[in-house]
């Protein structure tokens, strides 16, 4: 037997075995990456503010991925949730589809707290609040023992929300 036909008889299990891997690691990629966002409901915000024991203020974050002011705001709640632990942040994404990647670029970002999909509807829209005109980012605070929240429109610096919770924990 010459050298050739050994190496050929030797390559043909692994590239066999290699193949058979990369087909099964595809197809464990693809079910983690079709992954979408949970959808928002009405019973996951109720559910959500069950849970506060009463002593945590409850942040819902209104944002989308092609909203450039939106996208310069996030990184402000993860120092919040550092400088006071009890907030409790809630963040909402309203692209136009809940696609796939737009599951994997939300990830990539770690917000600190839990990310959900609203489809952006006009309907939608009025029942976040009804006085909100449809501006992003939006934000909805609620301190605790208080039934009303406060409802931000706009970008929000770092300085403006620290000022707001420092005056509700005082």
């Amino acid at each position: 037997m010459n050298i050739q036909k050994f190496l050929r008889k030797k390559r043909t299990p692994r590239i066999d075995g290699h193949l058979l891997l990369l087909i099964l690691f595809s197809f464990g990629c693809a079910h983690s990456y079709a992954q979408k966002l949970p959808d928002w409901t009405d019973e996951i915000a109720v559910s959500k503010q069950g849970e506060l024991d009463g002593q945590s203020i409850f942040i819902t974050h209104y944002f989308a991925t092609w909203c450039k002011p939106c996208m310069e705001e996030l990184p402000v709640f993860d120092r919040l949730t550092k400088e006071h632990p009890t907030l409790v942040v809630k963040f909402v994404c309203l692209d136009l589809e809940n696609t796939p990647k737009l599951c994997r670029s939300i990830h990539k970002l770690r917000l600190p707290g839990e990310v959900c999909y609203l489809a952006p509807t006009n309907e939608h829209i009025t029942h976040i609040s009804p006085t909100w005109d449809g501006t992003l980012p939006f934000t909805s605070i609620r301190f605790p023992g208080e039934n009303t929240s406060i409802e931000l429109s706009g970008k929000q610096t770092s300085q403006s929300l620290q000022q707001l919770l420092e005056r509700h924990e005082n």
